[in-house]
């Protein structure tokens, strides 16, 4: 998974963040781009988006975006999710779970899914099976049974 974290870097600019989350699309360790609705990163929506669905990356809808950490991540994440639907990128649900007490919320972040009208079938880890298939398809998993 890569993110943006601020704790990290210093927030870029539009085009910055923008070109940092497609060009971490090309290294063959990232599958996924995490919490990309982070107000802190704007981001060019379109573009990143486009680049997942072109590049095989799932785009992350974060709960604790909208519990804990990253405050203000709704309106994003909605468009972002809104734009996957319409672009056929598919996404993972996460909880960002840094205490065990959140591991699995996932109430908000499926609150966007509904919002958007996101089917299932988009959502590679609702199924064991769809995600060990997405795993293997990219080469990272040996046999799927």
């Amino acid at each position: 998974i890569a993110s943006l974290h601020d704790i990290c870097l210093k927030p870029g600019s539009r085009d910055e963040n923008t070109r940092a989350l497609i060009n971490a699309m090309d290294n063959k360790y990232v599958d996924i781009i995490g919490h990309p609705g982070n107000p802190a990163f704007k981001i060019d929506i379109d573009a990143v988006v486009k680049a997942a669905k072109q590049k095989n990356v799932l785009i992350e809808i974060n709960n604790s975006s909208f519990v804990t950490s990253r405050i203000g991540s709704y309106d994003n994440c909605l468009k972002i999710a809104q734009k996957a639907k319409e672009f056929g990128a598919q996404i993972v649900i996460g909880s960002d779970a840094h205490i065990c007490f959140s591991i699995g919320e996932f109430e908000k972040a499926d609150h966007i899914i509904k919002e958007a009208g996101i089917e299932d079938d988009m959502i590679m880890n609702t199924s064991p099976e769809r995600f060990k298939k997405y795993l293997h398809d990219k080469g990272k998993l040996l046999d799927v049974e």
